[in-house]
């Protein structure tokens, strides 16, 4: 029989009692540098820097930041995305909106601030 006795930052204590001897079992359980994949509390857990949950009731879990052209979000309240932010040197280009705010809706396209720059002087 095992009973958890003690969860603290990043070891799970658990205790096991054989005849008359209890055996206190730790375990490391790692909270930071996640892969994709592994469940999240927070996008600060992941190594690639985002917690993504797919809708309101599903278990976030760390995913790869978008590519180019790929939706995006620029914010979150909680920690956790629905559309995980742009890779380094993208820029999320959003319509923000109240509601959309509120509702953590607010989601724009993936675009290189470089090309974006390069076809606006063409015009």
């Amino acid at each position: 029989m095992t009973k958890l006795l003690l969860a603290q930052q990043n070891t799970v204590t658990s205790a096991r009692v054989h005849g008359n001897a209890i055996y206190l079992l730790t375990t490391t359980v790692p909270i930071y540098l996640l892969e994709n994949g592994e469940l999240c509390l927070n996008s600060l857990q992941c190594k690639n820097g985002c917690c993504h949950r797919g809708s309101g009731l599903s278990l976030a879990r760390c995913a790869d930041k978008a590519a180019e052209f790929q939706e995006c979000s620029r914010w979150h309240l909680t920690g956790i995305y629905y559309r995980c932010p742009c890779e380094n040197g993208l820029s999320c280009e959003v319509d923000r909106t109240i509601i959309g705010t509120i509702t953590n809706t607010d989601y724009g396209i993936c675009e290189d601030p470089a090309r974006k720059l390069y076809v606006e002087e063409k015009h």
